[in-house]
């Protein structure tokens, strides 16, 4: 594989967003684009916000991001992007740029791996610069930065056998997605007469996780940026050499963990549906567990997943320092059909928890799959067929 080494800004035009923060709304049609919606590659809309029209007009005078550009912060998460999907009207955000790929020149999708890759990851740690509580990258010198390219026909093979492992955990995603659409709405759907319970008379225990000693390698320990979009995801996990003595501190499945501190993550929730694994929490995560006898754990568990808001609604403290404290979340009323109800749509739900479980698992495999060929490929290590070949194994 040859490459040819060229300056940044002659593989394409790079821009960067404002320097200041607009109104920002909760619903909208038009995005406001954060870092917090760049996610290894791939960009989280549920992470941003909205404008209205007048600040939309705004804020994309400089630039409105389009279908193919490389989305990128340069200001804190520094590595992360990812690229700019059709069909969306967004402008950029505070600490993002963009690069607008020459087509010519490079591919838009072997660009966001080329940023991915551990060499560039290392070009930014070298040219970065490090301020006193963050570090960023230098706008006015990016466009002079070295990389290596391998010819266009070369990208393309490239991008789509890494492609084809984003394009599997894309579609595992919207299984995903779609199985929680359709957990809610069993739940809510609910026909039956329905009854508001204490969340405190329906649960055996209600407890703050631990505070481990944090080990390389032992069993996982969930933290408040594990519980996302109702989901858990271990792979931000740490670990501990031993699991806390106190048994309500060890999750078992179907219990339910609340982000407990913090502003912008206190009130995240996410049902615990693993059975194969020896797991424990930190103690800014709270864990909800149900007394079967009183409520169905999946139903009751999904109900609670779904009252974000109200639970925020309950933190206390100033900004930055708000606590959810256990006796105020114990309040939280919870309205539940009666029992035999509860365990029938439990059982549907249940169903889809195993399916979210395959999938995420699948993911798991995929990613790491992707991750493990993306430098080998990036450096010529291993061919495009040889990497094909290890695709064909996972897909």
């Amino acid at each position: 594989m040859g490459f040819t080494s060229r300056r940044i800004d002659e593989a394409g035009a790079i821009f960067d967003g404002p320097h200041a923060t607009p109104g920002r709304r909760d619903t909208g049609r038009k995005y406001f684009l954060n870092i917090a919606s760049l996610d290894n590659g791939r960009l989280d809309l549920g992470q941003s916000d909205f404008v209205d029209d007048d600040d939309f007009k705004k804020w994309t005078r400089r630039v409105q991001p389009q279908e193919g550009d490389l989305l990128f912060s340069y200001e804190t998460r520094l590595g992360e992007a990812a690229l700019m999907p059709a069909g969306v009207e967004a402008c950029l955000g505070r600490r993002m740029g963009l690069i607008r790929p020459d087509h010519e020149v490079v591919r838009p999708r072997f660009l966001l791996y080329y940023w991915l890759s551990p060499e560039f990851k290392e070009l930014i740690r070298e040219n970065s610069v490090h301020g006193a509580t963050v570090s960023r990258i230098p706008l006015n010198q990016l466009g002079s930065w070295i990389v290596n390219l391998p010819d266009l026909p070369t990208q393309c093979a490239v991008s789509d056998v890494l492609g084809a492992l984003d394009d599997k955990i894309a579609a595992n995603r919207q299984v995903i997605d779609a199985s929680q659409a359709l957990s809610a709405a069993a739940v809510s759907a609910t026909r039956w007469p329905t009854r508001p319970v204490p969340l405190g008379d329906i649960t055996t225990s209600l407890v703050r996780g631990a505070a481990p000693k944090y080990s390389d390698t032992g069993y996982v320990v969930l933290n408040q940026k594990c519980v996302r979009n109702g989901l858990v995801d271990v792979t931000l996990a740490r670990t501990t050499s031993t699991l806390p003595t106190v048994p309500t501190k060890v999750l078992r499945q179907n219990d339910v963990l609340v982000n407990s501190t913090g502003q912008g993550t206190l009130g995240r929730t996410s049902r615990w549906i693993r059975s194969d694994a020896e797991v424990t929490a930190d103690s800014h995560i709270s864990i909800v567990r149900f007394d079967s006898s009183l409520a169905d754990e999946v139903f009751a568990g999904t109900v609670l997943t779904g009252m974000e808001r109200d639970i925020e609604s309950l933190a206390e403290g100033s900004t930055g320092q708000t606590e959810l404290r256990r006796d105020l979340l114990a309040t939280l009323e919870l309205r539940l059909p009666d029992i035999d109800t509860q365990r029938r749509i439990g059982g549907i739900v249940s169903a889809m928890s195993d399916a979210i479980n395959a999938r995420q698992d699948e993911n798991q495999v995929l990613a790491r799959t992707r991750d493990e060929l993306l430098p080998l490929l990036m450096n010529g290590k291993i061919t495009v067929k040889q990497a094909e070949a290890k695709v064909e194994k996972v897909l």
